[in-house]
């Protein structure tokens, strides 16, 4: 990967399994394809699409409080693109979530 000085590259993942509950993981990057960081959740509580939010909102937790703010995340969970870019989010299941994750993607 090479994106640029100074970009980090975030891959994230989640799933669910029923009752199991959800689990979530990603890794960082730096722009020479570098690993810098990784992490991992698990909750007793939530479906597919929870994980995915999760594993979204806790890498860039992670990420910017590493200080790290030029970033590309990807994640195979479509839905998740649509729901922070596309879809009025209001009343949603996961609006907590939804509306954190759009909170740091408006940050400076």
């Amino acid at each position: 990967m090479n994106n640029g000085e100074g970009w980090v590259k975030l891959d994230v993942d989640g799933a669910y399994l029923r009752g199991k509950g959800i689990g979530c993981s990603g890794v960082a990057g730096n722009d020479d394809g570098a690993f810098i960081m990784g992490f991992m959740h698990h909750d007793h509580i939530g479906d597919s699409l929870s994980a995915e939010l999760w594993a979204v909102l806790l890498r860039l937790k992670t990420t910017w409080d590493a200080s790290h703010q030029l970033v590309i995340l990807e994640t195979n969970a479509y839905e998740v693109v649509d729901l922070l870019w596309n879809q009025q989010t209001d009343t949603h299941a996961e609006v907590g979530l939804i509306f954190e994750i759009k909170a740091l993607l408006a940050r400076d």
